[in-house]
């Protein structure tokens, strides 16, 4: 018998379950989907076929398991791993739940264990906090109290160059705070 593609709550489910989300709230919130839509969702048995295409692709979840329900989730579950996971907004940090994401899709070496998650507007950053030594780069800094996502260029004599804000300025490199390396960034368009 063929497959068949049933949309409605249990595609909604699967997809929540893969992405690691215990509440609708927070999926929603991380996908950017009202729950007035997911009732729509439901009520129509929808087939969402673009987010299941993005939750395979974010999180590795077979696309069997995804549109039909067919266990197991992921083929390697050694390579899912569930990391920790903040919003930066007008400079604060709002804790998130973690996120589920597939290992093979970081740069190779990248240990888990001393990874984050950062999400800004439309943009998520994964963060190494044991970058080692400073190069010129996506850094996750605290300035002034305010935590941000800026373009550091080492200069000479312990300085660097901040940029990616509403203005550039250089600092002494003691003078921030550098919370870890970005060294994954996705964008939603």
């Amino acid at each position: 018998m063929k497959n068949e593609f049933k949309g409605g709550k249990e595609v909604i489910d699967r997809l929540q379950k893969a992405y690691g989300f215990t509440k609708r709230k927070d999926f929603g919130e991380y996908l950017n989907i009202s729950p007035n839509t997911f009732s729509s969702w439901v009520k129509r048995d929808f087939f969402p076929a673009d987010l299941i295409a993005r939750c395979h692709l974010e999180t590795g979840a077979r696309m069997e398991y995804l549109c039909f329900g067919e266990e197991p989730i992921f083929n390697e579950i050694s390579d899912m791993k569930f990391f920790h996971r903040i919003r930066l907004e007008n400079g604060k940090v709002f804790k998130l739940p973690s996120t589920a994401f597939m290992l093979p899709h970081l740069p190779k070496g990248t240990n888990p264990d001393t990874t984050l998650c950062a999400v800004e507007e439309n943009k998520t950053y994964f963060i190494n906090t044991q970058y080692g030594d400073l190069v010129d780069g996506d850094y996750f800094v605290t300035v002034e109290n305010s935590h941000l996502i800026r373009y550091l260029t080492i200069l000479p004599c312990g300085k660097v160059r901040v940029d990616g804000g509403k203005f550039s300025f250089e600092a002494n490199v003691s003078d921030i705070e550098i919370v870890g390396k970005v060294i994954l960034k996705m964008e939603k368009e």
